[in-house]
């Protein structure tokens, strides 16, 4: 499809506005993860359009009900649904954390956790996964024994992907000579 379009509105209440060479306007629902689940819409002279996620195979489907304006109309009608429909799904995305600090490390070494504007943090030391339940990250961590971290960001509800770090504590050596 030549025309662009611009998402230009994604309300929290489901609604949408698009604009650019076409424009439209609809509502959604969406699953964890910042999948659409169903969305409609009218695309101005193109027509009408709705989807649904279907989940009763091993993979899950978009199905669409298309409404053209005219036969001549349902291949840019499908293109546009199709482009709504990935530009809510990106509008909902939310980037995983980036986890910092130095590694191998000998006695101990602070590690920060940066994530999207507006997003809350939780992360975990002990290698498991976190959730909204782990511990919420407000400042920098120090790490006094190898450990690996996991964090995510949460934001309007949808969970970014795991980021993951581990930070290794250099072994002792073997003989260090005494002082005085």
């Amino acid at each position: 499809m030549a025309n662009k379009l611009l998402i230009t509105t994604i309300q929290n209440n489901g609604s949408f506005a698009v604009s650019g060479d076409i424009t439209a306007s609809g509502t959604y629902t969406i699953i964890t993860g910042g999948k659409v689940q169903s969305f409609a819409g009218e695309v101005n002279t193109l027509g009408s359009f709705a989807g649904t996620l279907d989940n009763s195979g091993p993979n899950p489907v978009m199905k669409y009900n298309l409404q053209p304006a005219s036969p001549d109309y349902a291949g840019d009608l499908m293109d546009a649904a199709a482009d709504i429909l990935q530009k809510l799904e990106a509008g909902f995305a939310v980037s995983a954390p980036v986890i910092s600090g130095e590694t191998p490390f000998e006695s101990s070494t602070t590690v920060t956790i940066e994530g999207p504007d507006q997003a809350a943090i939780f992360y975990t030391v002990d290698g498991t996964t976190p959730t909204a339940d782990s511990t919420a990250y407000s400042g920098a961590i120090t790490l006094e024994d190898t450990a690996t971290v996991k964090a995510i960001a949460v934001k309007d509800g949808i969970v970014s992907d795991v980021a993951s770090a581990t930070f290794t504590k250099e072994a002792a050596a073997a003989s260090e000579g005494g002082e005085g």
